[in-house]
């Protein structure tokens, strides 16, 4: 069964370590379809998208989202969601995932909150457009994906930076498992059609990343 946990607040300690624990190996960037939705001209041609990542170990995975619940601590509509997923594979709503193999082997789950949360990115606002939907999750979805830090090495006590990794370094690669860059994929809606023959077909429509707002 799957279980989820809210990060509202700055701590952790709601999460059990066995799920703070895991490690990742895997990424997914994950599309789920929540069912047509009308378009500013009234068309009701586009699937709803909701955007999340998948972090996946050995022995599980976990959804991690922003979601647009109302937020008991900012009262903004915004909620940083990890879900221990209690199944294995792709979610039956997913209509397009993206497969990233993990570069650093030794990051769990926790390491990844406490990441958010010092940046102050679990604080995060959604904004509501002309259809009453509220948009953002992409957003914080990219905010991970892009992220960039430094490597360094711990030498005789002092922090020096290595001359062969004195650059900017990501959690995944430029590129997915299959070759696509972010801007390949992300900046889509994308929707299952029938075609006429009654087969099912995933049709994809250009779509900017709509921007939530970071509170802190």
């Amino acid at each position: 069964m799957s279980q989820e946990y809210k990060i509202e607040l700055d701590t952790l300690d709601h999460i059990p370590a066995d799920v703070l624990g895991m490690t990742v190996t895997k990424l997914y960037v994950d599309a789920f379809t929540l069912g047509p939705m009308a378009d500013d001209d009234g068309n009701w041609e586009k699937s709803k998208n909701h955007w999340a990542m998948i972090l996946e170990d050995r022995g599980g995975s976990c959804r991690l989202s922003m979601e647009s619940r109302l937020n008991s601590v900012t009262g903004k509509r915004g909620i940083l969601v990890l879900k221990k997923l209690g199944y294995k594979g792709q979610s039956t709503t997913t209509i397009y995932r993206e497969t990233y193999t993990w570069q650093w082997t030794a990051v769990t789950i926790r390491n990844i909150l406490l990441y958010y949360i010092a940046r102050k990115w679990h604080k995060f606002q959604m904004h509501e457009d002309s259809n009453g939907a509220f948009k953002g999750c992409r957003h914080n979805v990219y905010v991970l994906l892009t992220f960039r830090k430094r490597i360094k090495l711990t030498l005789d006590s002092r922090e020096i930076a290595l001359t062969a990794f004195n650059r900017d370094c990501a959690w995944i690669q430029a590129k997915s498992d299959g070759g696509r860059t972010i801007s390949d994929y992300l900046p889509f809606v994308y929707t299952m059609i029938d075609d006429d023959e009654g087969n099912q077909e995933l049709q994809r429509s250009p779509k900017a990343i709509e921007r939530g707002t970071f509170l802190d």
